[in-house]
């Protein structure tokens, strides 16, 4: 009888598919020394899934709770409003009214 593992093993590529992520990504991870690689490449897919996922929540937590990150994506979505909005007020002044572009245009005729 087999000794059953407790653990599955799986390729690098085979992580990165199931994750979501670059397989440059898991190999990073692996150089960094924050998952394991046996000799013939492969890893175990539950301990790489806890520490992939334990640290997306950290660096996103972190990320999102800075100080200086959301006061520069305020102030992006405060220009990108106030562009809105300039050129909305500069494609206006390129507008007339129905009647000044009728007027106009019998002038034209009235003329020729």
């Amino acid at each position: 009888m087999g000794i059953k593992r407790k653990y599955e093993l799986i390729t690098k590529a085979e992580f990165a598919r199931r994750m979501s992520v670059s397989p440059p990504r898991v190999s990073a991870l692996i150089k960094k020394g924050m998952i394991q690689a046996r000799k013939d490449g492969k890893i175990n897919f539950e301990q790489a899934k806890q520490i992939l996922e334990d640290n997306r929540a950290t660096s996103s937590i972190s990320l999102m709770k800075s100080p200086s990150y959301l006061e520069a994506r305020r102030k992006r979505e405060i220009l990108k409003f106030e562009s809105a909005e300039i050129e909305l007020r500069n494609k206006k002044k390129g507008l007339i009214e129905r009647e000044e572009a009728i007027k106009m245009c019998a002038d034209i005729i009235t003329i020729s």
